[in-house]
C-alpha cells in the first residue's frame, strides 16, 4: 500500500508537468541515450538534457521532460542505439 501511495505520488506530478509540451522531439545526436530504473521499478528512456550532483534531466522520445532525483536511481545504462 505504501509503494502505491509513494508511486502515485510521483506520477501525479509528472502527469501534470507533461501537459506542457506535446510536440514531438527529434532526437539530438550530440545527447546520450540512457536508460534510468528507479528503485520503485520505473523505467525512462531519453536523452540527457542536463545531469548535476543530485539529479539527472531527460527528455523522453514522446518529448517529455523528467527529472529524476539521483538518490532514486537504482541503475543508469547507456544506450548504443538511438531510438
Amino acid at each position: 500500500m505504501k509503494k502505491l501511495i509513494i508511486q502515485i505520488l510521483f506520477i501525479i506530478p509528472v502527469l501534470v508537468f507533461a501537459q506542457g509540451n506535446t510536440d514531438q522531439i527529434e532526437p539530438d545526436s550530440t545527447r546520450q541515450q540512457v536508460e534510468i530504473i528507479t528503485r520503485d521499478g520505473n523505467e525512462f528512456i531519453g536523452e540527457i538534457v542536463s545531469e548535476n550532483e543530485q539529479e539527472i534531466v531527460i527528455k523522453t522520445l514522446s518529448g517529455i521532460t523528467l527529472t529524476i532525483p539521483k538518490n532514486t536511481i537504482l541503475k543508469k545504462l547507456i544506450l548504443k542505439e538511438k531510438f
